[in-house]
């Protein structure tokens, strides 16, 4: 009867789960039980809360467990015996951050597009994973659309019937402007960027900064027309009036031009680096903003050739640029705390003070310049002929991220332990960097930079090497006697889990967006192979005979490939998978599914289903770890707890 109550239970709601708990551990602490239990049963033991969005998790080799927390700079530790959370372990390392304005909240309003008619317009929100559908006229939010991921930029057709939303994950949102609800959806590769569409309506055209590539689109029914490769890291587009061409602002090319019948890339001599890009109004110039540069660029667009070069001054930060519709002035905004107006020719004629780090600007067709502020929870507007801006329209009501009194958000996402239980190492996605911990002295000892926003990250089998994946798809290896890095790899953008084959010999590298894993030799770091799995790849596990990879997929649950061959099979039953992880005796996966609130168990020498573990409504499993001794599993809420199997 015990056995079919277990069983029970591991089919229950994280409330039901927690009535189900039998006979408690006969130590509190992780790795010092003494029954003959090789791995947990999938029940559930405890649930303790933890703020700032839980994700990465580790377990050293003593039972210390390690949580990195993306919304603070820190990572909480549990000792060895603990039921609860000491204080966290600063990371905090002097690189980039976000702060919070004295609003207390980071809405993440980025982008804002008006309807043809002026009469609404449309705001993508970053943290709040919404577009908000503002009336003009009446200063106030009429709908909020959910995105289901942060909202990057919009553009709507020039009938005004869609709205193409961007998101981070690649997704592109269809939002049919009747009705205000999402009608289609396309993906594109991560951090899906600019949007621009041809002079009649018929294609749309969608960046991936991460990918490196323009996606065409069919608007009548939204499909697949054709992709572009840009290479770099594409941001905003523009279509010539005739449609036969595309400009792509690049972070890394300056300005791109595609002929859009030949697929044909060439780059503009004399731009250095692109980010904000707006055509004039007659057709005549291409605007392009450089924030690294305090510049803005004026491209002649038939001759392809730079007529200005506008230096903003030092400390201003040139984002997005849009026009009025006579051409007469140019509206940029300063990501620095202001928005300058310039006149046709590129001349400042004005510069207006705006807090909350203005970002995206439009323009209507009466005048009308509204802007959104990152930090602030409003749209700031004026018109052309005022002095000033008014009154923001409020767009308060999706879900925001609040900032805690010490107002740095770093973004510790992963953590990893030494074989010895002695260092951690965190990547830190905001700040670009590897911290390291001294585990016993809960301190922070150096500081690694990567270059890149870090994503996941390894530790090899001797403890020499930490591997170190990032957004561009760069991997960063580690030499631990000296905390530098030693070597660099390219994969795919979102470069994401690490695994290594039990003799060290290999490691496994993810890529989200390529829907790859690549293998490399770790005495040289040479690649020795490449699979390509598709989907959206993420954790990876190898079998303890090194013969199988084993990946965590979201849009196929789990990949079983045979390294040998290369064949791929997936596990029946398995919907979806992001966290993974073998336990200690190889005789499981525990593989999580945060859209469905689930964790999948999977017994690895049948590849079947054992059973799928419910966690109730709001929970949001990301991440899973064991305890060295295989009794006790750990897996991360991001909606704001540890949870504990045993």
């Amino acid at each position: 009867m015990k056995a079919f109550s277990s069983l029970l239970c591991a089919f229950a709601g994280l409330a039901a789960l927690a009535a189900c708990r039998s006979d408690p551990p006969t130590a509190a602490g992780l790795g010092h039980q003494t029954t003959a239990v090789v791995h947990p049963a999938g029940v559930l033991d405890r649930v303790v809360a933890l703020s700032g969005e839980p994700y990465g998790v580790a377990v050293s080799a003593s039972g210390e467990v390690l949580v990195a927390r993306v919304l603070v700079d820190s990572v909480s530790p549990m000792p060895p015996g603990s039921r609860s959370f000491g204080p966290g372990i600063s990371v905090a390392s002097g690189q980039a951050r976000v702060t919070c304005d004295t609003s207390g909240s980071a809405m993440g309003t980025v982008h804002v597009v008006f309807n043809p008619a002026g009469t609404r317009a449309y705001v993508t929100d970053q943290f709040g994973n919404a577009v908000s559908v503002l009336d003009v006229s009446a200063r106030r939010v009429v709908a909020t659309i959910p995105l289901g991921d942060g909202g990057f930029n919009l553009g709507i057709t020039p009938d005004g019937g869609r709205v193409y939303a961007t998101t981070a994950a690649g997704r592109v949102r269809v939002i049919a402007t009747a009705t205000n609800t999402v009608v289609d959806s396309m993906a594109v590769g991560s951090a899906a960027n600019g949007v621009a569409f041809s002079p009649d309506g018929e294609t749309v055209y969608i960046s991936s900064r991460d990918a490196g590539t323009v996606t065409a689109f069919r608007t009548s029914d939204d499909h697949l027309v054709t992709t572009y490769t840009v290479g770099g890291r594409p941001q905003r587009l523009a279509v010539s009036a005739d449609g036969a061409t595309l400009y792509a602002a690049n972070e890394d090319h300056g300005l791109d031009v595609v002929t859009l019948a030949s697929g044909t890339v060439t780059t503009v001599p004399g731009v250095d680096a692109g980010y904000g890009l707006a055509e004039t109004p007659d057709g005549t110039d291409l605007w392009v903003t450089s924030p690294g540069e305090s510049r803005l660029y004026i491209v002649d667009r038939g001759a392809d050739t730079v007529a200005a070069t506008v230096d903003l001054g030092s400390g201003v930060v040139p984002r997005n640029v849009a026009f009025s519709a006579d051409g007469a002035t140019g509206v940029v905004t300063d990501g620095s705390g202001s928005v300058l107006f310039l006149t046709g020719s590129g001349a400042v004629s004005r510069s207006l003070p705006l807090g909350g780090e203005p970002y995206g600007v439009a323009v209507s067709a009466s005048g009308e310049v509204l802007v959104a502020r990152v930090l602030a929870d409003s749209v700031s507007t004026m018109a052309l002929g005022d002095v000033g801006f008014g009154t923001g329209i409020p767009v308060s009501g999706v879900a925001a991220v609040t900032c805690s009194s010490a107002t740095p958000w770093m973004g510790s996402v992963h953590v990893a332990v030494n074989p010895a239980g002695t260092r951690a190492y965190v990547t830190d996605q905001f700040g670009d960097a590897v911290s390291v911990l001294d585990v016993a002295g809960h301190a922070l000892l150096a500081t690694i930079p990567l270059g890149d926003g870090g994503f996941n990250l390894g530790v090899s089998p001797d403890g020499a090497r930490v591997y170190a994946t990032t957004a561009s798809g760069i991997v960063r290896v580690i030499a631990t006697a000296g905390n530098t890095v030693v070597d660099s790899m390219t994969v795919g953008s979102a470069a994401n889990g690490v695994a290594f084959s039990p003799d060290g010999r290999t490691v496994y590298v993810s890529s989200r967006d390529a829907g790859t894993v690549t293998a490399f030799r770790t005495s040289d770091d040479q690649q020795v192979g490449g699979y390509h799995l598709g989907g959206a790849p993420q954790r990876l596990a190898v079998s303890p005979d090194g013969e199988t990879l084993y990946v965590a997929n979201e849009s196929e649950g789990v990949n079983v490939l045979s390294l040998a061959s290369g064949r791929d099979t997936t596990v029946a039953g398995v919907n979806a998978g992001y966290g993974l992880a073998e336990t200690p005796d190889g005789a499981q996966l525990w593989v999580t599914s945060p859209l469905e609130g689930r964790v999948y168990i999977v017994d690895r020498a049948t590849m079947t289903l054992v059973s799928t573990v419910a966690l109730g409504p709001g929970v949001v499993p990301r991440n899973v770890a064991f305890s060295p001794d295989g009794t006790t599993g750990v897996v991360t809420d991001g909606n704001g707890s540890v949870i504990f199997f045993r």
